[in-house]
């Protein structure tokens, strides 16, 4: 099984897959690859432009100095987190993700991908702690602004969606596990030329469900699933 990610890239803010947790990665002007985790994270445009006091849609910060600092202080923090990687423990990464999360928050960018890239790798920090239900909460908090921002079927969402999978099936909730990871794989599905790795990792976690519920039809189906996207994969190298 594996934990899905949110893509990392330079806020500056996020990825992961369901077995271990994956670091979730920060904004980025790349797209979100989830189920792989980075250590190196670039600046997102869309949090310079708000701290340049530039909101999304036109709109204008209330207060443009102030929420820019608050931004510029998220950044630092996800950033510091994101570069001590695994040198730093669980607990020093949970702090400095929580930080940038209120410092998010309260630059009221609670519908970007930025928050949602700081929350899913808060959350995938929480799951390697083995506090489930917080990092429950904290994927589907990074899944109402994903979708807020980029729509709910934008492949980010389809990481952060398989990581809920993961503690879905940890916490023995096996039906909303199964779910989700079809979720997930739906998701892929409509762009496998470029999603297709994503979309079989996924695919091998729901097939390992099944396997352990002695669901041996099903099993065979994603096999042969699995057989026609490694063809696929392998046209388009």
């Amino acid at each position: 099984v594996t934990v899905l990610a949110a893509l990392a890239v330079p806020l500056r803010p996020l990825a992961s897959a369901l077995c271990s947790p994956l670091a979730v990665q920060g904004p980025s002007t790349a797209r979100h690859r989830p189920f792989r985790s980075s250590s190196a994270l670039a600046p997102h445009p869309s949090l310079l432009a708000r701290a340049a006091g530039k909101g999304f849609g036109g709109r204008r910060l209330v207060n443009k100095d102030q929420e820019a600092v608050r931004a510029g202080q998220a950044v630092d923090l996800y950033e510091k987190a994101i570069s001590e990687g695994t040198a730093s423990t669980p607990e020093r990464r949970k702090v400095l993700f929580a930080k940038a999360r209120k410092a998010m928050r309260d630059a009221g960018m609670r519908d970007t991908a930025d928050y949602a890239r700081i929350c899913g790798n808060l959350g995938s920090t929480h799951l390697e702690l083995g506090d489930h239900a917080i990092a429950a909460k904290l994927y589907r908090e990074a899944h109402d602004a994903f979708s807020q921002e980029l729509g709910a079927d934008h492949p980010q969402c389809a990481g952060i969606v398989g990581n809920l999978a993961r503690v879905k099936r940890l916490q023995g909730e096996m039906q909303e596990a199964e779910r989700l990871l079809q979720r997930a794989m739906q998701i892929y599905a409509t762009d496998l030329d470029t999603c297709n790795a994503e979309y079989l990792q996924v695919l091998q976690s729901l097939k390992s469900l099944y396997a352990e519920q002695g669901r041996q039809h099903d099993v065979e189906v994603l096999r042969r699933e699995e057989i026609r996207v490694r063809g696929l994969a392998s046209r388009l190298r």
